[in-house]
């Protein structure tokens, strides 16, 4: 992470004109992305050998791609827009599509009709990681809300264990970093890769669902970009002040600590009650 910080220092991140509270961040490295995707290959190949080790490793480099691209136009046009919404979605669909057509190819969910199958991986994919990805707004938020998820499916499934520490131990480096203040940013790229391999590990485990739950904090974030987004165009006005939450809370007066620390005791709260809806008391 430290060689990748010196070299990215002229490659930094904009911010957005109405978060203005963050502009004491301006000038921050945008690409810790690179460290932390060196980082899982490296371990995964030399380490992790497996058919589901391999898919890890294809996933993340599909959505690195997939960020990286966004996070590269934004540097480019110093601009806090990256790739049109569209093409971003249409790029995470493909990326997803791969995934799950490998996923089933290697044993999983053969018993499931194709299309079904297809189209709700997709989507639960697409979902997670549009999730992570908004999430990520203030420094360390989204690796923080990460952390629960992946202890818990470490430590329930023997079978994707590997998978789940491997990242949780490479988004723990990353995040000695981006503690506040900031030494680097992981970027589009970084969320894309900590979203797919929280939905890989989900349909890795056959507890998507599960999953899905752990990630709660997760998806109220992406819930509440599409309220707001919903009222703008059918009512013509806001449900709050800015979209995502956090960043209205921040509009609130609380402080950017405060909230990944409540938000990372909320992730925690749906971990464990992932567990006790799915896996039971036992």
């Amino acid at each position: 992470m430290p060689l990748v910080i010196k070299a990215s220092l002229k490659f930094t991140s904009p911010i957005k004109p109405e978060l203005s509270e963050h502009m004491v961040k301006a000038g921050t490295p945008a690409f810790g992305s690179v460290a932390i995707i060196i980082s899982l290959i490296i371990t995964f190949l030399f380490f992790y050998r497996t058919n589901e080790g391999l898919i890890a490793v294809i996933t993340i480099v599909l959505f690195f791609l997939v960020g990286f691209i966004d996070d590269f136009l934004k540097v480019k046009r110093v601009s806090s827009d990256g790739l049109k919404s569209l093409t971003k979605l249409l790029l995470q669909i493909i990326a997803a599509l791969i995934v799950s057509i490998l996923v089933r190819n290697y044993g999983y969910y053969t018993n499931t009709n194709k299309v079904i199958y297809y189209v709700l991986t997709t989507f639960y994919i697409v979902f997670i990681v549009n999730g992570v990805n908004i999430t990520d707004g203030l420094d360390g938020l989204a690796t923080k809300c990460s952390i629960a998820p992946f202890i818990v499916f470490a430590f329930c499934f023997t079978s994707i264990r590997s998978i789940s520490l491997i990242a949780l131990a490479s988004y723990i480096a990353f995040l000695y970093y981006n503690a506040p203040k900031a030494s680097v940013f992981m970027g589009d790229a970084g969320s894309h890769m900590l979203g797919s391999i929280l939905a890989l590990i989900g349909l890795l485990s056959t507890k998507p669902f599960m999953m899905a739950l752990s990630c709660g904090v997760f998806a109220l974030e992406l819930l509440s970009s599409f309220i707001q987004i919903f009222s703008i165009r059918v009512f013509k006005r806001k449900v709050f002040s800015i979209a995502p939450i956090h960043h209205a809370l921040e509009k609130k007066g609380y402080k950017e600590e405060k909230i990944c620390d409540r938000f990372a005791c909320i992730s925690f709260l749906f971990s464990i009650l992932s567990v006790t809806l799915f896996l039971g008391a036992k």
